[in-house]
């Protein structure tokens, strides 16, 4: 008589660090929880947030933050996910801040790291293997196409566009059989389908969270501030948005996807706490 293994999915949630070190011991008791991903407020290549919405981080702080993660066995993964370079990686100069950081992220033991940019991504793999790698939502990897070609630079994990396809199963399904790397999904995006701030807000982002920022970290945000009056607005738009309500996490588990991200850096330590709760 032949046995058949069923594999069941397990969720992995990868949570926000919002540099407050009480949340790394709260998440420890959570199975569910696999990483915390962070960075300091400002670096060579930016990330995702505006320096002036989040708490003062240095890498003291997040040399701190890797080791109590290790210590209740969480992986911290770092965000070099400027959606743009800005050309800093054609210079000698800016190569060699690139690098510079990168050995830091090794020596302090950082496990992952997060890109948006195919450059960083084949550099991380080519002189510094001890990390893995995933693709930053910035990337906008919205079809099988784009994920194959993300797979072939090097990539470990996808985060696919949440405002592309988290309400499309069909792509989803499509890009989950095109790859064997892993994938991630936002949970809790609340950003609007099809938005076309998309690429303007991305890069806002990233350079308003850069060391080089002509404005010292801080950006007037008019996509934020024009997405938030079409919700209230016209309130449909904050059930059409991108999130995934907690229980129908299943259908998406169902597809092959069960690693969710769940953002924001800039919220308060029992809100994120809240979020995974549920």
């Amino acid at each position: 008589m032949q046995t058949f293994i069923i594999y069941i999915p397990i969720m992995q949630l990868s949570i926000a660090y919002n540099s407050d070190p009480d949340l790394i011991t709260a998440l420890a008791r959570f199975p569910e929880v696999r990483e915390i991903y962070g960075k300091t407020d400002k670096d060579v290549i930016g990330g995702g947030r505006s320096t002036y919405l989040l708490r003062t981080s240095s890498k003291r702080d997040i040399s701190h933050a890797v080791n109590l993660a290790h210590k209740h066995g969480l992986e911290f993964n770092y965000l070099l996910n400027g959606a743009s370079l800005g050309g800093v990686e054609q210079t000698r100069q800016g190569q060699k801040k690139i690098r510079s950081l990168l050995g830091f992220l090794s020596d302090i033991k950082v496990d992952n790291i997060t890109v948006a940019s195919p450059y960083l991504l084949r550099l991380i793999k080519a002189q510094f293997p001890c990390f893995k790698v995933r693709v930053s939502v910035f990337a906008s990897v919205d079809s099988a196409v784009k994920a194959k070609a993300w797979q072939e630079f090097g990539a470990d994990k996808i985060c696919i566009s949440a405002i592309a396809c988290n309400r499309d199963f069909k792509r989803l399904a499509a890009i989950r059989k095109a790859v064997s790397c892993e994938l991630q999904l936002i949970a809790n995006a609340s950003c609007l389908l099809s938005c076309p701030y998309e690429l303007t807000h991305m890069d806002m982002l990233t350079r308003s969270s850069s060391s080089t920022d002509t404005l010292k970290g801080f950006c007037l945000d008019y996509c934020f501030l024009h997405c938030s009056s079409k919700r209230l607005r016209d309130p449909v738009n904050f059930i059409r948005s991108t999130w995934i309500r907690p229980e129908d996490l299943v259908f998406y588990e169902n597809l092959g996807y069960s690693d969710f991200k769940i953002v924001e850096r800039g919220c308060s330590t029992r809100l994120l706490l809240r979020r995974v709760e549920a």
